[in-house]
């Protein structure tokens, strides 16, 4: 719908001013509004506030109309556009956007932290081999020395825990896969994702 412009006078749009500043936090709104009346300026207000509404604001300007009796009154058009609805979808619309680059950054930190990962876990079992076919020979060693140290540990002490690193390791690296597997679930697209 098109406003239908109405001449107001200075008389008439102080109330209207009253009002408006009533309404509005920010007194210099008026302010505004007085000097582009006077200045025959348009002016505009985007975002303005009342009573949970969005409105954008315009005052326009324009000349007396024939026939108007006092043809040195400023005259214009003050112009209300609820924008509430629109301002609403361009949040979620942000919203949307910004959860899709959460999920492709996701699914990016996903593959990055996977591809070690699966080195690790893949050359555990090797490792664990090696050091099976090795210690026993260690054993042997340690047997004829019951002296010997490894890294200031007895050597007891450093067998069981060589052994002991190896699942800390092989435990971290399934932990990492599980965080791996809640990214790439939460990178798809068109599930409902909550953080």
């Amino acid at each position: 719908l098109l406003p239908t412009p109405v001449s107001v006078d200075e008389r008439e749009m102080s109330p209207l001013l009253r009002w408006l500043s009533s309404q509005v936090s920010d007194l210099s709104i008026s302010d505004e509004l007085n000097e582009a009346l006077r200045s025959t300026q348009a002016w505009r207000h985007t975002g303005w506030r009342c009573a949970g509404e969005t409105f954008d604001l315009r005052l326009i300007p324009f000349e007396g109309c024939e026939g108007d009796n006092d043809s040195t009154a400023p005259h214009a058009l003050l112009y209300f556009q609820d924008v509430t609805q629109r301002d609403q979808m361009q949040r979620q619309l942000v919203s949307a956007e910004k959860m899709a680059s959460l999920g492709v950054l996701s699914a990016g930190v996903a593959h990055e932290i996977n591809n070690p990962n699966n080195y690790i876990s893949v050359n555990i079992p090797i490792l664990r081999d090696y050091l099976n076919v090795v210690m026993p020979l260690v054993d042997e060693y340690a047997q004829k020395h019951p002296d010997l140290e490894i890294l200031y540990m007895p050597y007891p002490e450093f067998r069981e825990d060589i052994f002991e690193l190896l699942d800390n390791v092989q435990h971290g690296s399934r932990q990492i896969k599980a965080i791996v597997r809640d990214l790439k679930v939460f990178s798809k697209p068109g599930e409902d994702k909550r953080l």
